[in-house]
């Protein structure tokens, strides 16, 4: 948005010829679309002009963004008789004559005064008789704060984590506890603390078959 203060000087004294420059977005057609689209941004600019027949407000309008923001579309009309066009634009404090979004950003509002004459076409508006009426009116511009970044991701990472450590803790515990049942090196099943004795115990069985043995040894044979 670009905000113009301009001024032109009249029989009857100075007069607010301010303009209006927007980048709009539009879902209305300059020109026929039949064979060629035009999107949906524009350029709009608002402007008091003067013929043969009287003052107006005018609109240009141009489907083309170019370097040239203040030329090329078409122009048309929007209300007769209008003589006197004044905006200003509110940061917040204070108000401006003149205002570039480019540098400023978007005003918070703007203030609109206009002085339309009640004369005829082709009748001058400034000629004694003639009624003036002046409209005043502001636009407030929304501004929204944006909400605070979501903590969503962050807890969910928080609660994976701790999640990932107890299942550590819970795997080496298991590990580490009596019941886990014994190594298969030792001769151990499964769930079991007690060891089968193996082939190599000789503790039990091997004592007897050796008394048993040496007993025969010493009965005399006949």
């Amino acid at each position: 948005m670009v905000l113009y203060d301009d001024v032109s000087t009249t029989r009857d004294g100075d007069l607010n010829r301010d303009e209006l420059l927007l980048f709009t977005v539009s879902l209305r057609a300059v020109r026929p679309i039949d064979y060629e689209g035009e999107g949906q941004e524009y350029e709009s600019q608002f402007r008091i002009g003067e013929d043969h027949t009287g003052t107006a407000l005018w609109q240009r309008r141009d489907a083309v963004l170019d370097e040239w923001c203040d030329a090329g579309g078409i122009a048309s009309p929007v209300a007769n008789g209008i003589i006197s066009l004044e905006i200003q634009a509110y940061d917040g404090e204070s108000w401006f004559d003149e205002w570039d979004s480019d540098i400023d950003g978007l005003p918070w509002a703007l203030r609109v005064s206009v002085t339309a004459s009640g004369n005829e076409l082709g009748v001058d508006p400034l000629e004694d008789g003639i009624p003036q009426v002046t409209l005043r009116t502001q636009i407030a511009i929304d501004r929204i704060i944006p909400p605070p970044p979501e903590e969503e991701d962050d807890e969910e990472d928080d609660s994976s984590e701790s999640t990932d450590e107890d299942a550590t803790e819970e795997n080496q515990s298991i590990e580490s506890s009596p019941s886990a049942g014994g190594r298969p090196s030792n001769g151990g099943r499964p769930g079991s603390s007690v060891n089968q004795p193996g082939r190599g115990d000789n503790s039990i069985g091997s004592g007897g078959s050796r008394g048993n043995s040496g007993s025969q040894g010493g009965i005399d044979r006949e």
